[in-house]
């Protein structure tokens, strides 16, 4: 796992057996066109196919939802308070989804606000040409194509697309949480001193120093959560 003051990059964040599961159901299960659940001019310049609804991808959500936030990581990260219908996205030739920003309230289950998005890559980055996530930050561009089974979690504020592909299929699954810590930087620093209290726990030399740092976890988690 990396992360920058901007994205967070699990590796391998399903298993195997789960990600040759999603596999097999987007191989299997009916797809409509992406627009349906895009609006505005988000709408205008996607073009992509997403699994329909039905009991079966309903399964599949309950199955990979319960195993993302069963992650540590994604906690300590994010402090998850709603997480999004899970979308399953296939993007042929001459697919893509242009520069746009993410809606920053969707209507699910019940209405959330799109503090981090993530994609959950499920085609092995050498399977398809083009495809990238490119995201727009500060000084420039950040990229991303990962191997099946690894996420990237990054803000939804920020200004994005999937590049056209040009051969084979770049499929993922896409998702938004909404945060109670609703600023990034105060999120990140919130992982970094769970990181450092962590590192510092395991040394009994340093007790009073894993707590003083976890004390101040706690009075800035208080100060910032939003509930």
């Amino acid at each position: 796992m990396s992360t920058t003051p901007w994205f967070l990059h699990v590796p391998d964040i399903i298993p195997a057996t789960l990600l040759s599961h999603v596999q097999q159901a987007m191989d299997v299960l009916d797809f409509v066109d992406g627009r349906s659940t895009a609006g505005g001019p988000a709408a205008r310049v996607k073009r992509n196919q997403q699994i329909a609804d039905s009991p079966q991808k309903q399964q599949l959500d309950q199955l990979l939802m319960q195993h993302l936030m069963s992650i540590p990581d994604v906690h300590k990260a994010f402090f998850p308070t709603k997480v999004y219908p899970l979308i399953y996205s296939k993007y042929g030739p001459e697919d893509t989804y242009g520069w746009h920003l993410d809606s920053p309230i969707m209507m699910g289950l019940a209405p959330i606000r799109t503090d981090i998005a993530m994609t959950l890559f499920i085609s092995e980055p050498d399977s398809y040409d083009g495809g990238e996530l490119e995201v727009i930050v500060p000084g420039g561009q950040s990229i991303w194509k990962l191997k099946a089974g690894d996420a990237i979690f990054y803000p939804a504020t920020t200004v994005h697309r999937v590049a056209p592909v040009t051969r084979g299929e770049r499929r993922v699954c896409v998702t938004w949480i909404q945060s109670a810590v609703r600023d990034p930087q105060h999120r990140q620093i919130l992982f970094d001193l769970k990181r450092a209290h962590e590192q510092l726990e395991i040394l009994p030399e340093l007790e009073d120093a894993a707590t003083k740092v976890q004390h101040s976890f706690s009075h800035l988690l208080r100060e910032w959560a939003e509930l």
